[in-house]
């Protein structure tokens, strides 16, 4: 089942109400439909502009007191990850045995075209993460 193809235009569009120059978090949720089935698979977006979430949390927390970390590069070679998370932490290194993932093997193919739509959506967010943390994150 593709849900992400049956998503409205505007719902993936970049140009959601304007909050600095991107479209905001809260103008993607003020898109989602209305059905609980809207909602689930629509509020996606929203929920994935990262910029917003990070803000509030250093609005109450110092940006050294939190530690972002890429899940990719996570999951593609956790050591460094683990690393950083130590280092944070003030804890001396402790190596992983087998780390275990948590994924299916086999992906549903989605339609080229919403790849792409996502990605427009998301590509102003990213962009403004990225400057935000001052680190690239891959994800073009």
């Amino acid at each position: 089942t593709r849900y992400i193809g049956d998503w409205s235009s505007d719902v993936c569009s970049p140009d959601l109400d304007e909050a600095e120059g991107i479209g905001s978090r809260s103008g993607a949720y003020a898109r989602v439909g209305a059905t609980p089935r809207q909602r689930r698979y629509q509020a996606y977006l929203a929920r994935g502009i990262y910029l917003e979430q990070l803000r509030r949390w250093h609005a109450s927390f110092p940006r050294e007191q939190l530690l972002i970390l890429v899940s990719e590069r996570y999951f593609a070679d956790p050591e460094p990850s683990l690393a950083r998370l130590w280092a944070h932490l003030g804890l001396a290194v402790v190596p992983t045995s087998d780390p275990v993932k948590n994924a299916r093997k086999r992906k549903s193919e989605v339609d080229p075209a919403t790849v792409e739509r996502v990605r427009a959506f998301f590509r102003p967010h990213n962009e403004a993460l990225e400057a935000y943390l001052g680190e690239s994150l891959g994800w073009r």
